[in-house]
């Protein structure tokens, strides 16, 4: 029992020394601060409760315990198999008492060590130049520097690891298969025999393959003998029992080098500026460098080869036969003489062919002395035995040379700003750059040749000569005199022709004195002996003009909104924008025109006269006076003349000038009463009334009981039925029982045959001696009694009524002319009225005028919805202020009759698809819209406005185009 210390301090608690620690197991640590450990030889158990002493080695021990209950350096406490004891590490190994390192490969270790002193459990201590711990026998030693076991025959090993003895069969090595493998094979001296690696053999020994051969380039082959030796390859000479490489073309050799030597066959060792394997005589070096025999005279060769020896015969060379072929022919310096090559001849020498001439640009021909000699071509001129080619026009020559250096046959060499060769006089240089004889004049030309010179005549040119013809005629500056061009004439000049005047827009005419002179066209105007053309109607002048330089005659140069040219003063601008005189008063006008000036005197208008002419006539605001156009008296009461022959003095309607008294005064007519400031018609008996005066004559309103108009004492409603006038029965008529007296003031009418008393001419009778009796009868300008321009004579009597005006209510039965204008007529509509007749509608003014028919000019200030002929057409603007009748946008024009658009997708021609719809084959709805609905489509529908199609936009051009075309 380890004796204690009392009162000390505890394991792990503060000590000063050992003295103060538990017992002589602890110690006091060096630490800070110092603390009660456990002593050298010591270690605290794993319970913690005391400091137990180490074991020594080869010692038991518990596993369980403290790590450093072992005492030995490098021990730990493990099981052998018998145990738990305290054992080197396997790093180390034990002598005994202690732990040593065990020794790395090729460390030194001691005779007799056992393999485990070695770290490598494949390695053994043994004698190598000294003990060392080295692998055992069929180990090798690694890059790695560790022992693994050496590979077989043909076993994988490791190419990048150098050790010699990594495979285990002698002479053999670690490297490639040839398939991508690294293997155990035999070394490049040795050839493989099973699974053994064997010598290769020497020069010329017997063999059965070729990598049997140890002597480099050699191979197994058959020595001519029928057997299988080592021999040279083919690619190489044997040499004292080596192999040498043959030599290639050019390359060089050793004099007396048999022809063996020599890579090609066909080579052998020759000197040539030294000794070098060439081709044999009769063979040349092909571009490939390889000989092969040279080609004779015209046979077959290689044209991309250059070898210069290729063809056999002296001075030929392979070249193109001219038929596509190459083949071996005389060079160009020499010609043919059979199958030989023969220098070509000299300029002038005698020849029989051109291929024998060698001057550049020679041929073979006659001489002009009958003999054959080698002369420069017709291209080309002499000069010193040798060929020149001929110059071109325009081309630079020199002072003296002959007409024979130029190309062409009538040039020249002569001097303009230098010599060149020029055509010579009298002729030209044409478009073809040739020389042509000039034209003379009006002979026929090229007006496409731009030759200043091609005509002969000075001033002349070549044109067409009106006739379809080009001729040589004079210029527009000059005029024909014989064969001669004359400098036309100034301004004023006497001439004889207008093809003599040279100022622009110039004629010859007379001068108005007698003599022709070149004078301005009548469409022009003088102006400092230059002429201007004159100045459409409305278009810009410049103050003080003179009136000659506007267009039309009747216009004037003055300030309208600056200055123009305007109609004179009593002229108007016609709808053909040209002047006229205006019209005077009943004068006849033009009733397409709608210029508001056409008429000369004030508030008239070009209107119908009611009987079928257009005069000009006062506005419907305005009556005649036979002069001039007096403003209607606009109010009942108004005094008017009623001894003037206008009727129309009074504006309100069913009103007249007549006598009140001695006065005359615009008064409601018989037939009417005063409404306001209006004529009513008359109540017929029966009808409602409201005051006094409101009923037809002999009739008087009773508004004390029934407010209808009642017929007098003594007179009777008649007819029977819807009573409308009151005859003038007298008492006295039972005296006369046949007996009828009428008033003549009202619109009795008789109802027997009974002959009647009256005072005055009947109707149809002579009216000059006295008055005409008969309701509503005028002296007519034949002085018999008849109805006036403004009645119409009632069916079976001798009354006239006055006319109808416009949708009043007519009677069928009555005079075809009771409607008062005479483009009406009195037919059913709801009822029989005075309407105009058909293809006549009402206008603005009230009066019935001819509906226009396509294109006929309209009034667009016309609220009338009928004014054209057909109900397809509408007033449309033409464009600078032109309306005319034209089919409205859903229909198109052909033949002067509008017709329904096309829809889409129904067979078409240009411009007659719905709007948005062009054309193509069929109807096709434009870019941005689509057909709707969708079956049976009528139109097409979207925004479009930006992508409207361009063949639409040129297709309503051409139909408006047409359109304007045909006013």
């Amino acid at each position: 029992m380890i004796p204690s210390r009392n009162n000390r301090a505890g394991w792990d608690e503060s000590c000063a020394d050992d003295t103060e620690c538990p017992d002589v197991t602890h110690i006091c640590g060096t630490g800070t601060p110092k603390l009660c450990i456990c002593g050298t030889n010591y270690f605290r158990n794993s319970a913690n409760t005391a400091c137990t002493d180490k074991v020594g080695l080869d010692g038991d021990c518990d596993v369980g315990e403290s790590a450093d209950q072992c005492s030995v350096a490098e021990t730990e406490c493990r099981n052998d198999g018998t145990g738990s004891k305290c054992l080197c590490k396997t790093t180390h190994y034990s002598d005994g008492t202690a732990c040593q390192i065990q020794i790395a490969l090729n460390g030194g270790c001691t005779s007799g060590d056992p393999d485990t002193y070695c770290a490598d459990s494949l390695a053994e201590c043994r004698d190598d130049s000294g003990y060392k711990c080295l692998c055992k026998v069929n180990y090798f030693e690694t890059k790695d520097t560790t022992c693994a076991a050496q590979v077989g025959f043909a076993g994988t090993c490791d190419i990048t690891d150098s050790a010699a003895n990594q495979c285990s069969v002698a002479d053999s090595e670690c490297k490639d298969d040839g398939a991508g493998a690294n293997k155990c094979l035999c070394k490049a001296t040795h050839y493989t025999d099973g699974s053994a690696c064997v010598t290769k053999l020497v020069f010329g020994a017997t063999c059965t393959a070729s990598d049997q051969c140890g002597v480099a380039d050699t191979e197994c082959r058959d020595d001519g003998a029928g057997t299988n030796k080592c021999l040279c390859k083919s690619t190489h000479y044997e040499s004292a029992s080596t192999c040498g490489i043959k030599i290639a073309l050019n390359g060089g050799c050793t004099s007396g080098d048999p022809d063996t030597y020599c890579a090609d066959s066909l080579a052998e060792c020759r000197d040539d500026s030294g000794y070098k394997c060439l081709c044999k005589v009769n063979y040349f070096e092909t571009k490939d460098t390889t000989c092969a025999a040279q080609v004779g005279f015209a046979g077959t060769c290689d044209i991309t080869d250059s070898a210069a020896n290729q063809c056999s015969v002296a001075d030929s060379e392979c070249k193109d036969d001219g038929a596509g072929a190459n083949k071996c022919l005389c060079k160009a310096t020499h010609y043919t003489d059979g199958s030989a090559c023969v220098t070509k001849l000299v300029f002038g020498a005698t020849c029989t062919a051109s291929d024998q001439c060698g001057i550049a640009d020679t041929e073979c021909r006659d001489d002009g002395a009958g003999t054959n000699k080698c002369l420069c071509e017709s291209t080309h001129y002499e000069s010193a035995s040798t060929c020149g080619i001929k110059i071109a026009l325009n081309g630079g020559c020199t002072s003296g040379d002959p007409d024979t250096y130029c190309a062409d046959s009538l040039a020249e060499c002569r001097d303009d700003s230098g010599y060149k060769c020029l055509c010579k006089v009298n002729y030209f240089e044409t478009k073809d750059t040739t020389c042509a004889a000039q034209v003379g004049f009006a002979g026929t030309c090229d007006i496409t040749d731009s030759a200043a010179n091609q005509c002969s005549v000075a001033d002349s040119e070549c044109k067409d000569d009106g006739a379809g013809a080009n001729k040589c005629l004079c210029k527009a500056t000059h005029y024909t005199d014989g064969s001669a061009c004359v400098t036309k004439l100034v301004f004023g000049a006497t001439c004889t022709a207008s093809d003599q005047c040279g100022v622009a827009d110039t004629e010859c005419r007379d001068d108005g004195a007698g003599t022709n002179t070149c004078l301005c066209k009548s469409t022009h105007y003088e102006s400092a002996s230059t002429c201007g053309i004159k100045i459409a109607l409305n278009d810009g002048c410049t103050s003080g003009d003179p009136d000659t330089y506007c267009a039309d005659s009747l216009a004037e140069c003055r300030d309208d909104s600056g200055y123009k040219c305007v109609c004179k003063s009593n002229n108007f601008v016609t709808q053909d924008t040209t002047c006229a005189a205006q019209v005077g008063l009943e004068g006849t006008c033009d009733g397409t025109d709608f210029s508001t000036d056409q008429c000369s005197v004030a508030d008239t208008e070009c209107k119908d006269d009611g009987a079928g002419t257009n005069k000009c006539l006062c506005k419907a605001t305005h009556y005649s006076d036979g002069s001039g156009c007096v403003t209607k008296k606009t109010a009942l009461n108004d005094s008017c003349d009623a001894t003037e022959s206008a009727s129309d003095q009074c504006a309100v309607t069913d009103s007249e000038c007549r006598l009140d008294g001695s006065m005359g005064k615009c008064l409601c007519k018989a037939t009417h009463y005063v409404d306001g400031a209006s004529c009513t018609i008359r109540r017929n008996p029966d009808a409602w009334c409201s005051a006094t005066g409101q009923c037809v004559t002999n009739a008087e309103c009773d508004t004390t009981d029934t407010n209808t108009c009642v017929c007098k004492a003594d007179y009777i409603a008649t007819p029977i039925t819807s009573p409308t006038i009151l005859p003038a029965v007298h008492k006295f008529q039972e005296l006369y029982p046949n007996l009828y007296i009428y008033d003549v003031q009202g619109f009795g009418y008789l109802t027997s045959s009974v002959p009647s008393f009256r005072e005055g001419a009947a109707y149809g009778e002579n009216c000059t001696s006295s008055a005409c009796s008969e309701t509503g009868n005028i002296c007519g300008s034949n002085n018999n009694c008849t109805c006036s321009s403004t009645t119409f004579r009632k069916n079976n009597t001798t009354e006239c009524a006055t006319k109808i005006v416009l949708n009043a209510v007519c009677e069928v039965s009555e005079s075809a002319d009771q409607c008062g204008d005479s483009l009406a007529e009195c037919r059913n509509d709801n009822g029989f009225n005075c309407l105009c007749k058909d293809n006549h509608f009402e206008n603005k003014t009230g009066l019935c005028a001819p509906r226009k028919a396509f294109n006929g000019t309209c009034d667009n200030t016309d609220s009338a919805a009928d004014q054209c002929l057909e109900a397809n057409m509408e007033c449309l603007n033409q464009g600078l202020g032109m309306y005319t009748c034209l089919c409205n946008s859903n229909y198109y024009e052909d033949g002067g009759t509008c017709h329904e658009r096309k829809k889409p997708y129904e067979d078409c021609e240009e411009g007659r698809c719905v709007v948005h719809a062009t054309c193509i084959t069929n109807c096709t709805c434009d870019m941005g819209y689509e057909a709707s609905p969708v079956v049976s489509p009528t139109k097409c529908n979207g925004s479009g406005r930006e992508t409207v199609s361009l063949l639409y936009l040129l297709a309503t051009a051409k139909v408006l185009s047409h359109m304007l075309l045909s006013l």
